[in-house]
Protein backbone atom coordinates (compact mmCIF):
# COMPACT_ATOMS: atom_id res chain seq x y z
CA UNK A 1 0.00 0.00 0.00
CA UNK A 2 1.33 3.38 -1.03
CA UNK A 3 0.87 6.84 0.48
CA UNK A 4 -0.31 8.03 -2.93
CA UNK A 5 -3.88 6.94 -2.16
CA UNK A 6 -4.15 9.96 0.20
CA UNK A 7 -4.28 13.59 -0.84
CA UNK A 8 -1.85 15.49 1.38
CA UNK A 9 -0.42 18.94 0.70
CA UNK A 10 2.99 20.30 1.48
CA UNK A 11 3.22 21.98 4.87
CA UNK A 12 0.37 20.00 6.45
CA UNK A 13 0.48 18.95 10.10
CA UNK A 14 -0.61 15.28 10.04
CA UNK A 15 -1.43 12.95 12.94
CA UNK A 16 -1.71 9.13 12.81
CA UNK A 17 -4.08 7.62 15.38
CA UNK A 18 -3.42 4.00 16.31
CA UNK A 19 -5.86 2.02 18.46
CA UNK A 20 -4.49 -1.48 17.76
CA UNK A 21 -1.09 -1.19 19.39
CA UNK A 22 0.52 -1.95 16.02
CA UNK A 23 3.49 0.09 14.84
CA UNK A 24 3.03 2.05 11.66
CA UNK A 25 5.34 1.05 8.85
CA UNK A 26 8.43 3.25 8.79
CA UNK A 27 8.21 3.20 5.03
CA UNK A 28 4.73 4.73 5.11
CA UNK A 29 5.86 7.38 7.58
CA UNK A 30 8.70 8.31 5.26
CA UNK A 31 6.34 8.52 2.27
CA UNK A 32 3.87 10.74 4.14
CA UNK A 33 6.69 12.90 5.49
CA UNK A 34 7.95 13.35 1.96
CA UNK A 35 4.46 14.47 0.81
CA UNK A 36 4.10 17.15 3.51
CA UNK A 37 7.67 18.33 2.99
CA UNK A 38 10.10 19.89 5.40
CA UNK A 39 7.57 22.55 6.44
CA UNK A 40 5.05 19.86 7.46
CA UNK A 41 5.04 17.39 10.30
CA UNK A 42 3.90 13.78 10.79
CA UNK A 43 3.00 12.62 14.32
CA UNK A 44 2.06 9.08 15.46
CA UNK A 45 -0.28 8.99 18.47
CA UNK A 46 -1.46 5.77 20.19
CA UNK A 47 -5.09 5.82 21.34
CA UNK A 48 -6.83 3.54 23.82
CA UNK A 49 -10.16 3.60 25.71
CA UNK A 50 -8.71 5.84 28.42
CA UNK A 51 -6.92 8.29 26.12
CA UNK A 52 -8.43 11.76 25.81
CA UNK A 53 -7.66 14.21 23.03
CA UNK A 54 -7.64 16.97 25.65
CA UNK A 55 -4.13 15.83 26.59
CA UNK A 56 -2.87 16.57 23.08
CA UNK A 57 -2.67 19.99 21.47
CA UNK A 58 -5.30 20.21 18.68
CA UNK A 59 -4.92 21.94 15.33
CA UNK A 60 -3.92 19.16 12.91
CA UNK A 61 -4.67 19.59 9.20
CA UNK A 62 -5.23 15.88 8.57
CA UNK A 63 -5.84 12.78 10.66
CA UNK A 64 -5.18 9.23 9.42
CA UNK A 65 -6.70 6.13 11.04
CA UNK A 66 -6.40 2.41 10.25
CA UNK A 67 -3.23 2.30 8.17
CA UNK A 68 -1.47 0.33 10.90
CA UNK A 69 -4.26 -2.22 11.38
CA UNK A 70 -7.56 -1.58 9.52
CA UNK A 71 -9.91 -3.14 12.08
CA UNK A 72 -13.22 -1.47 13.06
CA UNK A 73 -12.68 1.88 14.78
CA UNK A 74 -14.36 2.73 18.07
CA UNK A 75 -16.33 5.91 18.67
CA UNK A 76 -13.73 6.97 21.23
CA UNK A 77 -11.10 7.10 18.47
CA UNK A 78 -13.42 9.10 16.20
CA UNK A 79 -14.14 11.52 19.04
CA UNK A 80 -10.41 12.04 19.59
CA UNK A 81 -9.91 12.61 15.86
CA UNK A 82 -12.65 15.24 15.79
CA UNK A 83 -11.05 17.14 18.67
CA UNK A 84 -7.52 16.92 17.27
CA UNK A 85 -8.44 18.30 13.86
CA UNK A 86 -8.71 22.00 13.27
CA UNK A 87 -11.97 23.30 11.73
CA UNK A 88 -12.12 22.11 8.14
CA UNK A 89 -9.44 19.45 8.73
CA UNK A 90 -9.52 16.16 6.78
CA UNK A 91 -10.01 12.65 8.15
CA UNK A 92 -8.72 9.61 6.24
CA UNK A 93 -9.86 6.25 7.57
CA UNK A 94 -9.09 2.74 6.32
CA UNK A 95 -11.39 0.12 7.82
CA UNK A 96 -12.42 -3.46 7.16
CA UNK A 97 -15.98 -3.60 5.79
CA UNK A 98 -18.39 -6.24 4.52
CA UNK A 99 -20.71 -6.29 1.52
CA UNK A 100 -23.50 -7.48 3.83
CA UNK A 101 -23.86 -7.58 7.60
CA UNK A 102 -21.27 -9.97 9.02
CA UNK A 103 -22.32 -13.06 10.88
CA UNK A 104 -21.03 -11.85 14.24
CA UNK A 105 -21.93 -8.19 13.71
CA UNK A 106 -18.36 -6.90 14.12
CA UNK A 107 -18.06 -5.55 10.55
CA UNK A 108 -20.07 -2.68 9.10
CA UNK A 109 -21.14 -2.23 5.53
CA UNK A 110 -19.93 0.84 3.64
CA UNK A 111 -23.28 2.59 4.13
CA UNK A 112 -23.27 1.96 7.87
CA UNK A 113 -19.69 3.14 8.23
CA UNK A 114 -20.63 6.29 6.34
CA UNK A 115 -23.54 6.86 8.74
CA UNK A 116 -21.26 6.21 11.73
CA UNK A 117 -18.84 8.95 10.60
CA UNK A 118 -21.71 11.41 10.14
CA UNK A 119 -23.18 10.64 13.55
CA UNK A 120 -19.79 11.33 15.11
CA UNK A 121 -19.70 14.87 13.72
CA UNK A 122 -17.92 14.56 10.35
CA UNK A 123 -19.22 16.03 7.10
CA UNK A 124 -18.58 15.44 3.40
CA UNK A 125 -18.15 11.72 4.04
CA UNK A 126 -17.09 9.98 0.83
CA UNK A 127 -16.08 6.43 -0.08
CA UNK A 128 -12.84 6.53 -2.08
CA UNK A 129 -11.87 2.98 -3.00
CA UNK A 130 -11.31 -0.57 -1.81
CA UNK A 131 -7.59 -0.99 -1.20
CA UNK A 132 -6.39 -4.06 -3.08
CA UNK A 133 -2.64 -4.02 -2.39
CA UNK A 134 -2.85 -4.26 1.41
CA UNK A 135 -0.28 -6.60 2.92
CA UNK A 136 -1.67 -10.17 2.96
CA UNK A 137 -0.28 -10.78 6.43
CA UNK A 138 -2.21 -7.81 7.79
CA UNK A 139 -5.39 -9.02 6.05
CA UNK A 140 -5.08 -12.46 7.63
CA UNK A 141 -4.43 -10.98 11.10
CA UNK A 142 -7.51 -8.74 10.82
CA UNK A 143 -9.72 -11.68 9.81
CA UNK A 144 -8.25 -13.79 12.59
CA UNK A 145 -8.85 -11.08 15.19
CA UNK A 146 -12.45 -10.58 14.06
CA UNK A 147 -13.02 -14.34 13.68
CA UNK A 148 -14.25 -13.94 10.10
CA UNK A 149 -13.85 -16.47 7.31
CA UNK A 150 -15.68 -14.68 4.51
CA UNK A 151 -14.13 -12.13 2.17
CA UNK A 152 -13.38 -8.73 3.68
CA UNK A 153 -13.07 -5.35 1.95
CA UNK A 154 -10.60 -2.74 3.15
CA UNK A 155 -12.41 0.51 2.38
CA UNK A 156 -10.89 3.97 2.32
CA UNK A 157 -13.13 6.88 3.35
CA UNK A 158 -12.47 10.60 3.45
CA UNK A 159 -14.40 13.15 5.49
CA UNK A 160 -13.96 16.58 6.98
CA UNK A 161 -14.47 18.33 10.28
CA UNK A 162 -17.01 21.19 10.07
CA UNK A 163 -15.67 24.74 9.80
CA UNK A 164 -16.32 25.42 13.49
CA UNK A 165 -15.25 24.04 16.84
CA UNK A 166 -17.52 22.06 19.13
CA UNK A 167 -19.46 24.53 21.31
CA UNK A 168 -18.75 27.52 19.06
CA UNK A 169 -21.35 30.31 18.93
CA UNK A 170 -22.15 33.14 16.54
CA UNK A 171 -24.33 36.26 16.95
CA UNK A 172 -27.67 36.30 15.14
CA UNK A 173 -28.34 39.21 12.79
CA UNK A 174 -31.84 40.32 13.70
CA UNK A 175 -34.01 42.49 11.44
CA UNK A 176 -33.29 46.10 12.50
CA UNK A 177 -36.41 47.44 10.72
CA UNK A 178 -38.80 45.56 13.01
CA UNK A 179 -40.76 47.68 15.56
CA UNK A 180 -39.16 48.02 18.97
CA UNK A 181 -40.43 48.30 22.56
CA UNK A 182 -43.20 45.74 22.00
CA UNK A 183 -44.70 43.30 24.48
CA UNK A 184 -43.98 39.60 23.91
CA UNK A 185 -47.52 39.10 22.53
CA UNK A 186 -47.09 41.98 20.09
CA UNK A 187 -43.73 40.68 18.96
CA UNK A 188 -45.28 37.32 18.03
CA UNK A 189 -48.05 38.77 15.88
CA UNK A 190 -46.36 41.83 14.36
CA UNK A 191 -45.24 41.82 10.72
CA UNK A 192 -42.78 44.37 9.43
CA UNK A 193 -42.82 45.88 5.97
CA UNK A 194 -39.89 43.67 5.01
CA UNK A 195 -41.86 40.58 5.97
CA UNK A 196 -44.69 41.58 3.64
CA UNK A 197 -42.25 42.29 0.84
CA UNK A 198 -40.81 38.79 1.21
CA UNK A 199 -44.21 37.20 0.64
CA UNK A 200 -45.38 39.64 -2.04
CA UNK A 201 -48.78 41.29 -2.39
CA UNK A 202 -49.90 38.66 -4.89
CA UNK A 203 -50.07 36.02 -2.15
CA UNK A 204 -52.55 38.01 -0.01
CA UNK A 205 -56.29 37.37 -0.55
CA UNK A 206 -58.93 40.11 -0.52
CA UNK A 207 -61.81 39.02 1.75
CA UNK A 208 -64.33 41.02 -0.31
CA UNK A 209 -63.43 38.95 -3.38
CA UNK A 210 -63.73 35.63 -1.57
CA UNK A 211 -67.32 36.23 -0.28
CA UNK A 212 -70.28 36.94 -2.59
CA UNK A 213 -73.71 38.41 -1.81
CA UNK A 214 -75.25 35.02 -1.06
CA UNK A 215 -72.67 34.39 1.66
CA UNK A 216 -73.64 37.65 3.41
CA UNK A 217 -77.43 36.92 3.62
CA UNK A 218 -78.85 35.84 6.98
CA UNK A 219 -80.11 32.24 6.67
CA UNK A 220 -83.76 31.29 7.25
CA UNK A 221 -84.12 29.52 10.64
CA UNK A 222 -86.40 26.88 9.09
CA UNK A 223 -83.71 25.97 6.61
CA UNK A 224 -81.31 25.19 9.45
CA UNK A 225 -83.57 22.59 11.03
CA UNK A 226 -82.95 18.98 10.20
CA UNK A 227 -85.75 16.93 8.64
CA UNK A 228 -86.60 13.84 10.69
CA UNK A 229 -88.06 11.04 8.55
CA UNK A 230 -90.64 11.41 5.81
CA UNK A 231 -92.38 14.81 5.79
CA UNK A 232 -95.73 13.26 4.77
CA UNK A 233 -95.69 10.74 7.61
CA UNK A 234 -96.41 11.36 11.29
CA UNK A 235 -93.61 13.29 12.91
CA UNK A 236 -91.39 11.14 15.07
CA UNK A 237 -88.14 12.22 16.71
CA UNK A 238 -85.01 10.28 15.98
CA UNK A 239 -83.02 8.63 18.72
CA UNK A 240 -80.69 11.20 20.34
CA UNK A 241 -82.55 13.96 18.48
CA UNK A 242 -80.57 17.22 18.27
CA UNK A 243 -82.83 19.32 16.00
CA UNK A 244 -85.40 20.19 18.69
CA UNK A 245 -88.22 17.96 17.41
CA UNK A 246 -88.14 15.73 20.51
CA UNK A 247 -88.68 18.74 22.81
CA UNK A 248 -91.43 20.08 20.51
CA UNK A 249 -93.33 16.77 20.55
CA UNK A 250 -92.99 16.50 24.32
CA UNK A 251 -94.44 20.01 24.75
CA UNK A 252 -97.40 19.22 22.43
CA UNK A 253 -98.15 16.02 24.36
CA UNK A 254 -98.17 17.86 27.70
CA UNK A 255 -100.48 20.55 26.35
CA UNK A 256 -102.98 17.92 25.12
CA UNK A 257 -102.96 16.22 28.52
CA UNK A 258 -103.63 19.50 30.30
CA UNK A 259 -106.44 20.41 27.90
CA UNK A 260 -108.33 17.20 28.78
CA UNK A 261 -108.19 17.76 32.55
CA UNK A 262 -111.14 19.34 34.41
CA UNK A 263 -109.59 21.00 37.45
CA UNK A 264 -112.87 20.84 39.39
CA UNK A 265 -113.48 17.14 38.82
CA UNK A 266 -109.93 15.82 38.85
CA UNK A 267 -109.39 13.65 41.87
CA UNK A 268 -106.26 12.08 43.15
CA UNK A 269 -106.05 8.33 42.81
CA UNK A 270 -103.27 8.05 45.35
CA UNK A 271 -104.31 10.78 47.76
CA UNK A 272 -100.81 12.21 47.96
CA UNK A 273 -100.86 14.89 45.27
CA UNK A 274 -101.21 17.74 47.77
CA UNK A 275 -97.98 16.75 49.58
CA UNK A 276 -95.68 17.84 46.73
CA UNK A 277 -93.62 16.32 43.87
CA UNK A 278 -91.80 13.90 46.18
CA UNK A 279 -95.09 12.06 46.78
CA UNK A 280 -96.70 12.38 43.32
CA UNK A 281 -96.87 9.70 40.62
CA UNK A 282 -94.84 9.90 37.41
CA UNK A 283 -97.94 10.90 35.36
CA UNK A 284 -99.48 13.19 37.98
CA UNK A 285 -100.87 16.41 36.37
CA UNK A 286 -99.85 18.34 39.48
CA UNK A 287 -96.12 17.64 39.03
CA UNK A 288 -94.20 20.86 39.14
CA UNK A 289 -96.77 22.67 41.28
CA UNK A 290 -96.20 23.53 44.96
CA UNK A 291 -97.87 21.58 47.73
CA UNK A 292 -101.45 22.58 48.64
CA UNK A 293 -104.11 21.80 51.24
CA UNK A 294 -106.29 18.68 50.80
CA UNK A 295 -109.48 19.52 48.85
CA UNK A 296 -108.12 22.85 47.65
CA UNK A 297 -109.05 23.65 44.02
CA UNK A 298 -105.70 24.14 42.25
CA UNK A 299 -105.96 25.44 38.65
CA UNK A 300 -103.86 23.55 36.10
CA UNK A 301 -102.21 25.50 33.32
Amino acid sequence: MSADILTLSEGENVVFLSSSGEKLSSKLIEEFSHKVGSSGKVTALPINSETSANKVAPGYDSCIIGFDFPSPVSENVLSCALQLLKPGGNLWILEATADVDSENGCLLTKDRLQSKLKLNGFVNVEFKENVKDLNLEIQDRVKQKLNIKNAVNFSLFSSRKPNYEVGASAPLKLNSSAPKNLTPAQQVWTLSADDLDDYGDDDLLDSDEVLDEADLLKPDPDSLRATCGDASAKKKACKNCTCGLAEELATEKMQKELEGIDPGQKKSSCGSCYLGDAFRCAGCPYRGLPAFKPGENVPLQ
